[in-house]
């Protein structure tokens, strides 16, 4: 289906076909839905904004995005190893991070670039088992901290965040609170950017009156993912971690 809705490369991506051999800046964007750009124009992204600021600034070797819908944080680390492998060291990785409860399960689905690996698929969602959700999340932010460390042994600027934003003083629900818990980690890493849903709506709410006859400012077509608006947020937090010198304006 993704095929027939979204122009995607030979090995399924929302991306340029992968080359070995880069010119210019080498730029790498790895996500779940909300990086693949779920009910948006691959233009309204946020990673292609990004990309499309860094290319009219410095020129980049092309547009490499590895995200796909479903994806976990596991599974994103070690995509992301497996394409610096296949096609080369990044100078910029950036990654949207997904609930760090995610599971997986190995699943082959010969999807990804010109060798069988496994991807993993997401495992429901147990709300009942708090302590093995925790223990979980701890897990995969001891496989971030290491892939930091990874990134920076190979001169790689990384940078992270997540749609699943922190709000320390606002907890309604059990996944509310798992959600903190996670970024209470991640929060303490300096290439984690920080967001929270008091920031986030305070932007969709500024912007809302010159966006009231967009329809996909607020949501994605399909209703369930980022519209427009947070996308855009997403990309001026990322560019000003780029560049000292950026403006919003």
């Amino acid at each position: 289906m993704q095929e027939k809705e979204y122009n995607l490369n030979s090995y399924l991506y929302r991306s340029d076909e992968f080359i070995k051999l880069h010119k210019g800046k080498h730029l790498l964007f790895n996500g779940c839905s909300q990086t693949f750009g779920e009910g948006l124009s691959l233009e309204d992204t946020w990673s292609k904004i990004v990309y499309n600021y860094v290319n009219n600034k410095i020129s980049c070797s092309g547009y490499f995005n590895i995200s796909f819908g479903g994806n976990n944080n596991f599974s994103m680390l070690k995509n992301t190893i497996n394409y610096i492998n296949n096609y080369g060291k990044p100078d910029i990785i950036v990654l949207n991070l997904t609930e760090c409860w995610r599971g997986y399960t190995a699943k082959n689905i010969k999807q990804e670039f010109n060798h069988e690996i496994l991807n993993y698929m997401q495992l429901q969602e147990d709300f009942e088992n708090k302590n093995i959700i925790q223990s979980m999340t701890m897990y995969c932010f001891d496989m971030i901290k290491l892939f930091t460390e990874y990134c920076k042994t190979n001169n790689i600027k990384l940078i992270i965040f997540s749609w699943a934003y922190y709000e320390p003083s606002k907890i309604f629900s059990l996944r509310d609170e798992l959600i903190n818990f996670g970024n209470s980690f991640l929060s303490n890493l300096e290439e984690y950017i920080v967001i929270t849903n008091k920031e986030i709506e305070n932007y969709l709410l500024l912007n809302s009156v010159k966006n009231k006859n967009n329809d996909l400012f607020l949501k994605a077509k399909n209703k369930t993912h980022a519209g427009q608006g947070e996308n855009l947020y997403w990309a001026h937090k990322i560019l000003e971690r780029i560049f000292d010198d950026y403006s919003w304006n």
